[in-house]
């Protein structure tokens, strides 16, 4: 299977929640657009993915949540403007040097960020505050590739009664149904 196989598969889990993604989410990009932006570092092929399959947040929404992981898929201003963010915070919290390799891919307004390494695919969380074991470390790698991890949320959505709170205007579930694994990884919320 492919990770844009994989990305459709988990969008239609919200369609058929009701989520209105078409007003929640931008449309896809394409190479050259992501390729303008993210001139410091050769793109991964997933992350070209990614962005093709959607461009973030649609234009004039703050937010929308993505289920399971309560995160917002950066468009490339928000990863443009996230990016100068965890420059600044990475090495203080997760006392390593802040990697211009990790592009951001989707952060919440809280601690959590959910972070792509350009040279290998790997998908790391970068967290300030881990509810879940404070211990824990701020910066952890948590797949080894997007596809994996798509379908892991894939996973949790089928277990979980995910539907769309129109009176709200957010994802809903179940969210004794969430494994204290998934919690700590922070991948989901």
């Amino acid at each position: 299977m492919a990770l844009i196989d994989a990305l459709r598969e988990w969008e239609a889990q919200w369609r058929a929640a009701g989520g209105p993604i078409d007003e929640g989410l931008a449309v896809g990009l394409s190479e050259a657009e992501v390729r303008a932006v993210i001139d410091w570092v050769e793109p991964h092929p997933d992350l070209l993915t990614w962005f093709s399959w959607h461009g973030g947040v649609a234009p004039g929404l703050m937010w929308f949540n993505l289920p399971p992981t309560r995160t917002d898929q950066l468009n490339l201003e928000g990863l443009l403007n996230w990016r100068r963010i965890l420059e600044a915070v990475v090495p203080m919290s997760a006392e390593v040097p802040y990697d211009p390799a990790w592009i951001p891919l989707l952060a919440d307004d809280e601690s959590r960020t959910i972070l792509m390494d350009q040279r290998t695919g790997e998908i790391l969380r970068f967290e300030t505050l881990n509810e879940v074991d404070p211990r824990d470390p701020a910066l952890r790698k948590v797949s080894d590739d997007l596809e994996s991890l798509v379908r892991r949320w894939i996973s949790i959505n089928e277990d979980i009664s995910l539907s769309w709170s129109r009176e709200d205007e957010v994802f809903e579930y179940d969210e004794t149904r969430l494994t204290r694994e998934d919690k700590q990884l922070g991948i989901v919320g």
